[in-house]
Formats: C-alpha cells, structure tokens, sequence
C-alpha cells in the first residue's frame, strides 16, 4: 500500500514485432492522478529514435523533445539518458540509466566500451576468429552487425 503523500509511476508497453506504444500512469496516495501515452518511431535496426504524441506530433517532457541520436555503439549524443522518457531506446532494448548499460536480453552491454559485462557461453566458430572473443559486441562493427 503506498504511503500517504507517495508518488508512483507505472508504465505499460504496447508490443508488436516492436514496441508500439508506451503508456505512464501517475499515481498519488493510490489514486490515477495522470496518464500518457507515447508512441515509438523506430529506426531500421529497430533503435527507438523518437517518441509522438497520438496526434504524431514530437513529444516533449520537462520541456526536452524526445528525438534520440545515437553513435555506433548506442551512446546517446544529444542528451542524457535520465532525460528520455522512455528507458527503451537503442536496438529497441532496455537501458538502464543507473548502471549506464543495455540489457540485451542474455547479457549487458555496456555502449562505452563496447563489450559486454559477462563471458558470451557461445563457444565461438573457429573459421570466424573474432566470434571467439568472448565479450565484443557485433564483432566490433556495429554499423553493418547485430547481436544474435
């Protein structure tokens, strides 16, 4: 039960092949006190590079518009990631901006480096050497590869 004065943010996602909308909900001592639904533009490679409001129009929160541009490995570059209204964002996959990496479904990935934070358990292809390296992302080419 949420205490007296709490504020609590739930947040609902609409799923497709990939995701469609986002819906917030605002609650206040218990009580629906907002409610706002973004709807995702996605990129060829699926990475979330705009959020609109149902009219289509650029949403904008805390007076930020939600337009996402990205460097090869998944930096944002035009603001920070605690300014996104969404945490879903390169790739279409889940950044958590506490710990400053991706969750890219079986491991994370951190967009600084470029490497992953744990051992891939595909033991790797010995006819593709660079599959062997057991912690770089999309062979260390991120424009043309992607992550199995």
């Amino acid at each position: 039960m949420p205490t007296l004065g709490e504020t609590l943010k739930v947040v609902k996602y609409t799923r497709g092949h990939d995701e469609i909308t986002q819906t917030t909900f605002t609650l206040q001592n218990g009580l629906l006190v907002d409610e706002e639904t973004l709807v995702f533009g996605h990129d060829g490679k699926g990475s979330v590079r705009v959020l609109t409001d149902l009219a289509g129009a650029i949403a904008s929160v805390a007076g930020i518009e939600q337009v996402f541009v990205y460097d090869a490995y998944g930096n944002l570059l035009n603001l920070a990631a605690s300014q996104a209204a969404t945490s879903v964002l390169y790739n279409g996959e889940f950044f958590d901006g506490q710990i400053g990496q991706q969750y890219l479904r079986a491991r994370w990935y951190d967009p600084n480096t470029g490497r992953f934070n744990r051992l891939d358990p595909f033991f790797g292809n010995l006819q593709d050497p660079q599959s062997l390296h057991k912690y770089l992302y999309t062979h260390a080419d991120p424009i043309t590869g992607v992550d199995p």
